[in-house]
């Protein structure tokens, strides 16, 4: 396998003897090892791609933009119905976040799974309605260029953090 091992089972299985409050943490810290220990390379690789969007996002912040928001086209229902299926379903990290992470994540609980489902739920229609009602709140804001400057300047520290977390840090 030209030195890359494999990522052991115990990483995205839960044994019958986990509690449910720490059963996540030893998995996460594990899976930070197998991240960090399976190539160097990767954590690199990793923090070389977080500073290009940090210089992306401050160059960003140095420009004058603002977001105009104009007269809406007509857009027929059935096109945006269609768009929305295809964003929906099309979509493959809906079936990797939704089936698998969230999936495996619930089976950890194992009598109480189906609580967890629910309130996952609950949260991606609070999460995405505030977005959608959120959005059109902000936009008043968006139309000034300082709200991009902050926004991109916000964006490019937490971009080098990262990187510079994932360069340095021995996990």
């Amino acid at each position: 396998m030209n030195g890359i091992r494999s990522i052991p089972a115990y990483v995205f299985r839960s044994s019958k003897t986990d509690s449910h409050s720490t059963a996540s943490l030893p998995k996460l810290s594990a899976f930070a090892q197998v991240f960090n220990s399976t190539n160097p390379m990767l954590s690199k690789i990793a923090s070389s791609r977080c500073d290009w969007f940090g210089i992306k996002s401050l160059r960003s912040a140095f420009k004058s933009q603002s977001l105009d928001a104009g007269e809406g086209s007509v857009i027929s229902k059935s096109k945006i119905v269609a768009t929305c299926l295809a964003l929906t379903f099309l979509n493959p990290h809906v079936y990797l976040d939704t089936v698998i992470l969230l999936g495996s994540i619930a089976n950890q609980f194992e009598e109480d799974r189906w609580f967890f489902a629910i309130g996952g739920a609950v949260a991606s229609v609070v999460w995405f309605s505030a977005i959608g009602f959120g959005a059109r709140a902000a936009s008043r804001f968006m139309s000034k260029p300082i709200f991009w400057k902050i926004l991109d300047s916000i964006i490019a520290t937490v971009m080098f953090t990262i990187a510079i977390t994932l360069a340095f840090y021995k996990f």
